[in-house]
């Protein structure tokens, strides 16, 4: 199973007409910034900052549900047995039975290297994501 990447320079300047065509598919507007204050913008249109928190919104929706669907594939299954299996089904932090897989980085989301992934109890993840907050 194939998952889309939103990279970061989706949003870049350069991609704001590409994003200007799929937005209004959805029907949303979008327009660069003015370059003088005396040039108006027509009623319809949104200013980029605004449609920068819905696309925002938008993106981090697919996002999400990109990542739950990733949860389900048999690719994250045996990437999250292997895990299991190499920690003796321990938690790293604690050593309790460990129950979930917890994402060191993101950086390589979807292609995870194993040492990207630590083997945790549900608490101690808890604790992690808590802890970033």
């Amino acid at each position: 199973m194939k998952f889309l990447k939103i990279l970061p320079s989706v949003v870049s300047k350069r991609n704001l007409n590409t994003l200007g065509s799929i937005l209004s598919e959805l029907g949303q507007v979008i327009t660069l910034p003015q370059k003088t204050k005396e040039s108006p913008r027509p009623a319809n249109q949104k200013p980029v900052d605004n449609v920068s928190k819905e696309l925002k919104s938008l993106l981090w929706d697919f996002r999400r549900d990109n990542y739950q669907a990733y949860l389900k594939s048999d690719e994250w299954k045996a990437k999250r047995n292997e895990v299991m299996r190499m920690a003796g089904y321990k938690c790293r932090k604690c050593g309790a039975r460990a129950t979930q897989v917890h994402h060191e980085t993101y950086a390589r989301i979807y292609n995870e290297k194993l040492t990207d992934l630590t083997a945790l109890c549900s608490d101690c993840h808890r604790k992690i994501h808590h802890d970033k907050k």
